[in-house]
Formats: C-alpha cells, sequence, structure tokens
C-alpha cells in the first residue's frame, strides 16, 4: 500500500468516526399537547379539548405560522393524561410542513376513542411530556408543552416544583384552564379561580402567556 493511498484511507476512516450516528431532524418548535382525562372531564369537555386541537391545525392561521419560520416545519405529538400510570400517548411524534399534515394532526384527537382516568397530576403530564421532547430523533428551536385541564394539581410532585425544572431545561409551558361553572356543582375538585392557579402553578418559561 503507498503511503498516499495509506493516508487516504485514514481521512476517511476519520470522516467516518466524526459523523454522528443518526441525525436529528431540526424543526422550528417540538410540541406536545397534553388533554385532561381524570375522573372530573365529563364528555363535553373531553370533546371540547379534542375538537379545539382540531379546529387549530384545520385553521389558515397556524399553516401560515408553521410556514413563516425559518425550517417551515413543526413536530407535533398528542397526550391524554391524569396520572402517570393511566397517561396516554394519542399521537406519537408526526412533522407538519403544509396544510395537508396539518389536517392529518386534526383527525386524530377526534378519530381517537375517549381515553379515562383517575386524579388530575398535571406534574406527572408535564413529567411525561418533556421526556418525550428529550428522548425524541427531533431538534427544535423551541420546546413547548400545552396544558389544558378543568382542575388543580392533586396527585404526584407538586406542580411548580416540576414546572421549574423543565422551563430551567429550555421548555416552555402553556396552560389552557376549562372554566366550567357547572363543575362547581358537580365537582368537589372545581376551583373558581381555575385561570389563576394555572398562571401561577403551571404556566413558565420565556415563550408561556
Amino acid at each position: 500500500m503507498t503511503g498516499r493511498r495509506r493516508r487516504l484511507l485514514i481521512g476517511a476512516a476519520a470522516a467516518l468516526l466524526a459523523m454522528p450516528v443518526s441525525a436529528r431532524e431540526a424543526v422550528d418548535l417540538e410540541l406536545v399537547m397534553a388533554t385532561d382525562v381524570s375522573w372530573s372531564i365529563d364528555e363535553a369537555e373531553a370533546h371540547l379539548q379534542r375538537k379545539g386541537i382540531a379546529d387549530a391545525f384545520r385553521g389558515k392561521a397556524i399553516v401560515r405560522t408553521i410556514l413563516s419560520g425559518i425550517l417551515r416545519r413543526i413536530a407535533v405529538s398528542y397526550l391524554d393524561y391524569s396520572s402517570a400510570d393511566l397517561n396516554k400517548v394519542i399521537t406519537d411524534w408526526r412533522i407538519i410542513h403544509d396544510r395537508a399534515s396539518a389536517e392529518k394532526i386534526a383527525d386524530d384527537p377526534l378519530n381517537a376513542p375517549l381515553s379515562s382516568g383517575r386524579r388530575t397530576s398535571i406534574s406527572d403530564a408535564v413529567d411525561m411530556a418533556a421526556t418525550m421532547i428529550e428522548t425524541n430523533d427531533i431538534e427544535g428551536t423551541g420546546r413547548v408543552i400545552d396544558v389544558s385541564g378543568d382542575g388543580r394539581n392533586n396527585w404526584g410532585q407538586f406542580v411548580h416544583d416540576v414546572r421549574d425544572t423543565k422551563v430551567e431545561r429550555r421548555i416552555t409551558i402553556n396552560g389552557f384552564p376549562i372554566m366550567n361553572r357547572a363543575d362547581a356543582f358537580n365537582s368537589r375538585y372545581y376551583l373558581a379561580d381555575l385561570d389563576l392557579y394555572y398562571r401561577g402553578y403551571v404556566i413558565g418559561g420565556p415563550g408561556a402567556f
């Protein structure tokens, strides 16, 4: 083997070793949508959450927003939550890059059977959603968890402690409290100021509102 050929082979081997084992798909945003399916959620509230997701992804505004990003694509996953042992991924990671892919995401929550669970562990939902973000094969410029629900955290870790650890890891958490006055008569977990509870204990991060 000539010296030149040896050098070429060594250079090629070094280049292969420097390559990543698997490339992570780059997107503008990684988003997990977590919807409450605890005992306090009735059928109307379950449909409200799912229809809200479907309507959002069928709207022209969200597609325009996605296409206005630098990478023009986002990654989305959808999770039903109550407590850790009963949480269920309805839609695993899917890339949205145009109207057709947004429509497919919109169909998922409407076509999937309704889930049921016990307790309301927002902390378990945030913990699981963050793990989903941090262990996938996607690299998002932004990382967001959207949480909806009709009650306070009543199981698992303190939700504000879990929130703070995730915010430190560059994950934004948005909250969508379901303000239903009918729950005042039907649920012992009813909280009149649920919006203030979400703002104080759930929402956090540079992109939160």
